[in-house]
């Protein structure tokens, strides 16, 4: 049939309905009633619908009587064949934004059943609405089939079927039973529920104005009242004067209907505080309007008073170890202060030193300091540890001359117990590594020391190999030795703390325990492996693994040897208030080309920086009036200076190191510390602060690509610089300034073969010639001679290079 020819005849339907004198309504508002109890919901309607609205036959639950046909939900039961249900109407895709649904307290079920005529037209629907969403069984699907056919007939004035009515009326009962029993089942629910919440919980309930109209035993036990004091009092009764002022707002909000809850102080009688965990319900009617607050609460003073206990036992242990630290940083200072002066000295006695027996004087001297120092380092690495403040740094460096640093410290004790003490390197191990250089060295000293220390005779050997990695290479390090082994069941407990292989052995070698477990978590914390394999009274090996970086570009390194240092010029400043290491920093700086000046605190050296020109300074951090912190914050910040500062203390603390390098100084040195290691470092940072004075073009065209050629015209300018800049120095220091004038033009030559700058060399040539008075080109004088001299150190450095 033709759609359009069908609807006209829906619309006739409709139109003979409207205006049919129908029989009284009472009996659809039944069916209508029927629907809703067999379906457990509050609404139902028989009802029909035109092109423009529904309009309402019988309805239970709902007071309008039509709607327009665009904003109901059953004209999409016209649409369908059987029971139409959204068994939650807000997850219906068709039904978003519907007004009915989308709103406060809307509709969250439906189910409807077209209503047809007798031409099959479908003229109305039997529907039913609920409050909250649920599914209708296939016995209530088809009792509303059964309810939308006996609606027709009713309509139509056919006289119902007997049996339909017993089948319904059976229906109603059993529904009815049924409904009665849930109702039952669920009112003993919330009986036991209630029962169950007052016996646990303190219960008590406000009108909404805040006044207690009811309170439970458990409530009074908690707060100490009696029923009769509280009943008719204001909530505030409970409340100290600063939660009385934030009250308002609080009730404000449960006047709205909001519910509260969280953790509150209040009073009891005895204006003992205490803590609750509560909730605050506020109690509505049907028509929305507020009956009262309950509040349902339980004591929490002890687990709150835990907490605070704990977070004050805390802050104590906090305290506690901030004592510790400081007292280990001024233990630290003060045992690092002498030994820095002895272990200092010593070596440069040892250095110099010819007559036999004073060398063994200051061999035991030497071996004695070198003792007390790895139990110093042993103490400080333990604070660390248990801090959890172990950091590492990436150091570019030869591992040769590591290891040649440490058999160096080493070899005069396995020299006075007449063992051999040798090591091999694999030609597969990269010279140069990455890695934290400072605890190789540690791990390295730890374990050859112990080697060498349980060892009376033999030998004692180090093996380096490695292994590629990933992108990493492992490095694989054998120290064995012929000395007293360790029993197999001590093998296991050798890495704990404290833990030595025998109780005696503490007496008879020396010893903390603690060395073996410090390079233990040296090694695992840079995700390497160590481990022990030994035989009792034949000998031990111990191993450990380390993954290290390969360095591809040379430049990285930025280790400059002992001999390097020697020719190196500068300007440096020492700021230190003990006078002892002092007199060690000018013992050691005499047999070098720096000229120093010394402050005895921050205050001389501010003075001193502000007057004069510094390459490097050295900067103890506890001096008097003004300590190493607050000078370099000045030099840095207000000075706006940046040579070079390294960072002198007794302190081993790594915070202290990391507070160092935050306010802008360069690197830092624990006391004691050797002289080959200070000047290294100082060495380092004046190569990195340096950029390179000079470049090969000019020569390259001179010499024709000769590489020979060109090493020897370099060769020869170091050597006739040298002299002339001896002339150069002689002629200045006698102020014989037309001669210094003279060498200067002869070096110009030079220098400008070298592509060197030469704005320097034509300044002071000039300035020669017209000054009479030193003091008036002394800056300039003295820039263009350390020119002069970083360009010796960068051509030597090229030859040995090349």
């Amino acid at each position: 049939m033709n759609p359009y020819i069908r609807d006209i005849q829906r619309l006739q339907d409709l139109l003979e309905l409207k205006i049919m004198d129908t029989q009284p309504e009472e009996y659809l508002n039944d069916l209508a009633k029927l629907t809703s109890t067999i379906c457990n919901t509050p609404v139902s309607l028989i009802s029909f619908i035109d092109d423009k609205k529904q309009w309402y036959k019988a309805k239970i639950g709902v007071s309008a009587t039509e709607v327009p046909v665009e904003e109901t939900i059953c004209q999409y039961t016209l649409l369908a064949e059987d029971v139409l249900e959204f068994e939650d109407a807000l997850n219906a895709k068709v039904l978003e934004g519907n007004p009915h649904v989308h709103t406060e307290n809307g509709v969250r079920f439906y189910a409807g059943i077209n209503l047809y005529s007798e031409n099959g037209n479908a003229v109305g629907t039997l529907c039913t609405v609920g409050n909250n969403p649920q599914k209708l069984t296939d016995y209530q699907k088809e009792a509303l089939r059964i309810i939308a056919k006996q609606v027709m007939i009713h309509v139509n004035k056919e006289k119902a079927n007997e049996i339909l009515k017993n089948e319904l009326k059976q229906l109603v009962e059993e529904k009815v039973e049924i409904a009665q029993k849930q109702l039952k089942v669920q009112e003993q629910a919330y009986d036991n529920l209630y029962a169950a919440i007052e016996k646990s919980n303190s219960v008590i309930e406000f009108n909404p104005n805040g006044v207690v109209i009811n309170v439970n035993d458990n409530f009074l036990d908690i707060f100490g009242y009696r029923k009769s004091e509280v009943i008719g009092k204001k909530n505030t009764i409970f409340l100290d004067e600063e939660d009385t002022f934030n009250n308002k707002n609080f009730w404000d909000k449960l006047r709205k209907g909001k519910s509260q809850s969280g953790k509150f102080k209040r009073l009891t009688k005895e204006g003992k505080t205490i803590w609750i965990q509560a909730s605050y319900s506020p109690v509505l009617d049907f028509n929305g309007n507020l009956v009262k607050i309950t509040k349902i609460a339980q004591d929490i003073t002890f687990e709150i008073e835990s907490q605070q206990n704990l977070k004050l036992a805390k802050q104590l242990a906090d305290d506690l170890s901030a004592q510790k630290d400081t007292f280990i940083a001024n233990m630290s200072h003060e045992l690092r202060t002498p030994l820095n002066a002895i272990v200092g000295f010593s070596d440069l006695l040892y250095k110099d030193e010819l007559d036999k027996k004073k060398l063994k004087y200051l061999s035991a001297i030497k071996s004695a300091s070198d003792s007390l120092l790895f139990l110093v380092n042993d103490i400080l690495d333990l604070s660390k540890i248990e801090s959890g403040i172990i950091q590492f740094d990436k150091n570019s460096f030869s591992l040769k001359s590591v290891i040649e640093q440490v058999f160096s410290v080493l070899s005069l004790k396995a020299e006075q117990k007449k063992i051999e003490f040798k090591y091999s390197i694999n030609t597969s191990v990269p010279k140069y590594i990455i890695t934290d250089k400072n605890r190789l060295i540690q791990v390295l000293n730890n374990l050859l020391n112990n080697a060498i220390k349980f060892t009376d005779k033999g030998k004692v050997y180090l093996e380096v190999s490695s292994k590629k990695k990933a992108s990493k290479v492992e490095l694989v390090f054998s120290i064995k030795d012929t000395g007293i082994g360790i029993k197999a069941d001590k093998l296991d407990a050798i890495f704990n703390r404290f833990t030595q292989a025998e109780s005696s052995t503490t007496r008879i070698y020396g010893g903390t325990g603690l060395g073996l477990n410090i390079s233990k978590l040296i090694v695992k914390r840079q995700g390497g492996d160590i481990g022990v394999r030994s035989t009792f009274n034949i000998g031990s090996e111990f191993w450990f693994t380390l993954p290290v970086e390969e360095v591809q570009d040379l430049d990285e390194v930025l280790e400059i040897d002992e001999s390097t240092v020697e020719t190196l010029h500068a300007t440096i400043l020492v700021c230190e208030d003990n006078e002892l290491n002092r007199i060690l920093l000018y013992s050691i700086f005499k047999e070098t080309n720096f000229k120093v000046q010394f402050a005895e605190n921050g205050l001389q050296g501010i003075e001193l920086v502000k007057k004069n020109t510094f390459d490097l300074i050295l900067m103890d951090l506890q001096m008097p009036h003004l300590d190493g912190y607050e000078t370099t914050k000045i030099i840095r910040n207000e000075l706006k200076l940046k040579m070079p500062i390294i960072a002198l203390t007794a302190h081993s603390l790594i915070k202290e190191k990391k507070i160092c390098l935050d306010i802008g100084m360069s690197d830092y040195l624990s006391k004691p510390f050797r002289r080959t290691e200070l000047l290294t470092k100082m060495a380092n940072l004046l190569k990195v602060e340096k950029s390179s004075v000079f470049n090969l073009d000019g020569l390259d065209e001179y010499a024709g690509n000769n590489e020979e050629f060109k090493k020897q015209m370099i060769a020869v300018f170091l050597k006739t610089s040298e002299k002339e800049l001896e002339e150069l120095e002689n002629y200045f220091n006698d102020s014989n300034f037309s001669e210094a004038s003279k060498v200067v033009h002869k070096l110009k030559s030079s220098l400008g073969i070298l592509s060197v700058d030469l704005e320097l060399a034509k300044s002071l040539e000039m300035k020669l010639l017209e000054t009479k008075n030193k003091e008036n080109i002394i800056g300039l004088y003295d820039s263009f001679v350390k020119q002069l001299k970083q360009l010796s150190h960068e051509l030597l450095t090229y030859l040995n290079r090349n």
